[in-house]
């Protein structure tokens, strides 16, 4: 898949940079959250290291609302994804955007498939237990009726 994935980006002509979070296995009996700490930490060290100072997310609407609706329900606090906000939990400030925010999942999705675009699954939390996220999903679809 990784092969895939670099040769789509060579056909773009656009540079690129794979990275790794440094764990050899096992990563994947770690909770989501540790997981997402993990990956945003290796995330903003290698921006910084490459002296950029932009990040887009791959965030969409779905996401969005899932997020809210979660911060709702266990949290009590309506907190949703910026689409832009400067993060200065670092050396120095970075720019994060979520272009894709105002897109609908399923509208990426069909233009992924018809670009023939790798899907890069993330399979690294979801055999857990109790996970929150497609409980949610769930909720929404069924709300969209």
């Amino acid at each position: 898949m990784v092969t895939r994935v670099k040769c789509n980006l060579q056909d773009c002509g656009g540079g690129y940079l794979f990275c790794t979070c440094g764990q050899d296995g096992g990563i994947e009996n770690h909770s989501a959250h540790f997981v997402q700490d993990l990956l945003r930490g290796v995330l903003y060290t290698t921006v910084i290291s490459l002296n950029c100072n932009k990040i887009a997310l791959g965030h969409h609407r779905d996401d969005a609302l899932e997020t809210l609706l979660l911060n709702m329900i266990h949290s009590g606090v309506m907190k949703g994804m910026p689409p832009r906000y400067t993060s200065t939990s670092r050396e120095r400030p970075l720019a994060i955007i979520r272009p894709l925010l105002s897109s609908l999942e399923e509208g990426i999705a069909q233009y992924a498939s018809l670009a023939r675009f790798p899907i890069l699954p993330c399979n690294l939390c979801i055999n857990q237990a109790n996970l929150q996220r497609p409980q949610v999903k769930l909720l929404l679809r069924g709300m969209e009726r």
